[in-house]
């Protein structure tokens, strides 16, 4: 089901993110200023983003959903020092 990734779609990804500092990826097929929006909803809900990065979709995606696809990955934070020192 197709959620809408104004403020209502962001809203469903803050609800569902992990606590605690995560890293958030915005793909966009073609919709760049939808992904910018997007990003702003989300750092205004997301309380510890610790990266947030927005780029296009490559054609393998985003033949998939054509124009105007948003893709969100979220995942836990982790460090480079967290890496360096084996940390999970």
């Amino acid at each position: 089901m197709p959620i809408s990734m104004g403020p209502r779609g962001a809203r469903y990804v803050a609800k569902r993110a992990p606590r605690g500092p995560i890293e958030i990826g915005i793909g966009h097929a073609s919709c760049e200023e939808d992904g910018l929006r997007l990003e702003q909803h989300l750092r205004q809900l997301v309380p510890d983003i610790r990266k947030l990065v927005v780029n296009g979709l490559g054609p393998a995606l985003g033949v998939h959903g054509g124009p105007g696809t948003l893709l969100v990955a979220v995942r836990p934070w982790v460090s480079a020092e967290d890496v360096a020192s084996g940390s999970d």
